[in-house]
């Protein structure tokens, strides 16, 4: 369940992250072409940081009132 759990956050934040970066990008002409590889390891990183973080809270704290607390 934690699998399952970790796979459809991440897919929702790259594809999120893929749609900002675009619209972004054709709104204010951002080019990263030589820079692609770090967006997309910063992205992931970034991912999969927020992930485990939401994962923990969930773990240790007891209701998601307590989690809007800490």
């Amino acid at each position: 369940m934690l699998g399952s759990q970790i796979t459809i956050s991440m897919v929702i934040i790259i594809v999120s992250s893929a749609l900002l970066i675009t619209s972004t990008g054709l709104a204010y002409e951002l080019k990263i072409s030589e820079s692609i590889g770090a967006v997309v390891v910063a992205v992931l990183v970034g991912a999969l940081t927020f992930t485990v973080l939401g994962v923990f809270l969930r773990t240790v704290l007891p209701t998601p009132r307590a989690a809007q607390l800490a």
